[in-house]
């Protein structure tokens, strides 16, 4: 009888001290999420959207759950693209103006907009208004300040609640400042 009070009684503690942990990697992580633990399992809630729930392995180290939760959630962290505008070809100039009976001086001025998935958010510093995110072009991991906007506004607001990537990539674009390049090979590593 003692021995199943003690296992309760560890169970517990370790629940309480997993719950910091993970309170603590959900402050960072770019999706908005807020950590709960019911009984044995973790879940992860999200306004407006499904909850991620985990079962808790009780041999596993809280790093190492933390790890594996990561490892799920990494790749739905949102990626910024880089916007770029392009001007037509002269055939495609022509072919504009012919099908909205406009005079090729009309169009012109028009272009076409490419968008490129380039930053990936991996981790978010609220305090500091930073995001640490990874250049997917050359697999560095970069620091960036926003000068203007909250991060947790932008993540909240523009990504997670709005779905808005294009409005955040361009706010990203006109405000993140460069602050210092923190890995040239990214990977995701327990830590």
């Amino acid at each position: 009888m003692v021995t199943s009070k003690a296992k309760i009684e560890t169970a517990e503690s370790f629940n309480t001290s997993l719950l910091k942990s993970l309170s603590n990697f959900c402050e960072k992580c770019p999706l908005v999420v807020n950590p709960v633990i019911k009984g044995n399992f973790i879940i992860l809630e999200r306004e407006g959207k499904e909850d991620f729930t985990f079962e808790i392995d009780y041999s596993l180290e809280k790093k190492r759950i933390i790890y594996e939760i990561r490892q799920v959630l990494e790749p739905l962290y949102p990626v910024l693209n880089e916007i770029d505008e392009q001007a037509y070809t002269p055939k495609e100039y022509e072919q504009m103006a012919e099908a909205e009976g406009l005079p090729i001086v009309d169009v012109l001025s028009r272009k076409r907009t490419i968008k490129t998935p380039r930053y990936k958010i991996v981790r978010i510093i609220n305090f500091y208004n930073e995001l640490n995110v990874i250049d997917l072009q050359t697999n560095f991991l970069i620091s960036y300040k926003l000068k203007r906007t909250p991060v947790l506004y932008f993540l909240k607001e523009m990504i997670e609640k709005n779905n808005d990537i294009d409005k955040a990539s361009k706010v990203f674009a006109e405000q993140a400042e460069l602050i210092k390049v923190l890995s040239k090979d990214y990977k995701l590593e327990l830590k």
